[in-house]
């Protein structure tokens, strides 16, 4: 059997924080086993791996999600004209990229036939107006009136309508360059677009493109919303700003939000879609690049209020086990407080026997197994054939089970 995906389990008591928030400032949370739970959710993990494991990396290994990427492609674009001392037409170069970006997700065609559609059936409607009896030159000076009144109203709009159609692309910076780079040489910009990508972040999340879906591309790695094992409390915490030169009251009076527990989330890795989504997975960095990546994508959390929260733990458990299928444990039942105090105990426990109960129902479904983490090293799990490492361990062998057969 072909264990082709790998699932990470990972638990992490997170005190005093709100991490991710709702629209109220709060700490995000929902329903769960008839409790109230917290949640980070899948996108502020996401986007928190993928900010800090590109913070550290350099070169092509980026990527860039913005609404702004337009403008940022012709900066690029007029750098390099000025390093190669080649004139630049900023104008010229903007009608090339603007549209290639908006026709990612805009079917910029079939917007330009409804609007004349429309226009034309607003000029009959108008023209049908016109007094019975006018003149063909009353007629036309009519039409002219309200041609003119149009062509005011689309140059009052044009701006907007260009910032209300475009919405964020995610590129890579192998994407930007490209397109920078032939705007500069002749104007082309051919064959710079695939559903393959040199940015990990990008194969490894995917990449949905509305109007371009020969271009995306699926999900390599599906990361869980982080919810916590037990109930929760919001608790609300009332703030004042002194004033240093103001004796008397003070100068701001506000509430912020806040709550602890023991969060458990999961990390696929299907290992066919990113050896066939990334283009770097057989190139000299890519141990580099997925050990950075991997080990980010296991002890990184949200980063909201980061400087009004406790600081960041590390995992007490992680479970990395490779699996037939994407496949997760359940605590649809809310751990209670253990004996001596806390609820990760329990929930290390709890997590423990979903794994064992797991191999009992059908022990062909997984194969490799390796435990880490703070509170997991020095423990029998039970697991049967699971090894305890280090977490450098850990990574390495996701690392080299990944790259198997690439």
């Amino acid at each position: 059997m072909n264990h082709d995906y790998l699932t990470v389990h990972i638990l992490t008591a997170v005190p005093h924080h709100a991490r991710n928030r709702d629209d109220r400032g709060a700490p995000k949370s929902h329903m769960e086993g008839g409790v109230l739970r917290g949640i980070l959710s899948s996108w502020s993990l996401k986007r928190a791996a993928r900010v800090k494991y590109e913070r550290a990396a350099a070169g092509n290994v980026i990527s860039f999600r913005s609404r702004a990427l337009g403008e940022h492609i012709l900066d690029r674009a007029a750098q390099i004209a000025e390093q190669a001392n080649i004139p630049f037409d900023r104008d010229a170069a903007s009608r090339i990229v603007k549209p290639l970006i908006l026709d990612l997700t805009v079917n910029i065609e079939r917007a330009d036939k409804a609007a004349l559609v429309k226009a034309r059936k607003a000029r009959a409607h108008h023209e049908a107006k016109a007094p019975a009896d006018a003149s063909p030159e009353e007629l036309a000076e009519f039409m002219a009136i309200y041609d003119a009144k149009v062509a005011a109203k689309l140059d009052a709009q044009i701006d907007k309508a260009e910032r209300d159609a475009e919405t964020a692309v995610w590129l890579s910076a192998e994407e930007v360059e490209a397109i920078a780079q032939g705007v500069v040489a002749d104007g082309s910009t051919d064959n710079v677009f695939s559903a393959r990508s040199s940015s990990l972040a990008i194969a490894g999340f995917g990449r949905m493109l509305a109007h371009r879906p020969e271009w995306s591309s699926e999900a390599a790695i599906a990361v869980s919303p982080a919810t916590t094992t037990h109930s929760i409390a919001v608790e609300f915490d009332l703030f004042t700003t002194v004033d240093d030169l103001i004796p008397r009251g003070i100068s701001h009076l506000n509430q912020s939000a806040h709550t602890t527990g023991v969060y458990y989330r999961t990390v696929t890795f299907d290992r066919k879609q990113l050896q066939r989504s990334w283009t770097g997975i057989t190139a000299d960095a890519a141990d580099e690049q997925l050990t950075s990546f991997v080990r980010t994508l296991i002890e990184t959390l949200p980063q909201a209020g980061k400087n009004n929260s406790a600081a960041e733990p590390l995992p007490a458990v992680v479970i990395a086990e490779t699996q037939l299928s994407r496949t997760g444990y359940e605590f649809d039942k809310p751990v209670q407080l253990g004996a001596d105090g806390g609820y990760l105990a329990p929930s290390m426990e709890h997590l423990y026997q979903q794994a064992r109960a797991a191999r009992l129902y059908d022990p062909e479904f997984f194969g490799d197994t390796l435990i880490s983490g703070v509170n997991a090293v020095g423990h029998d799990t039970g697991i049967p054939g699971a090894d305890v490492v280090g977490i450098r361990g850990m990574v390495s062998f996701i690392v080299g089970w990944v790259k198997a057969a690439a």
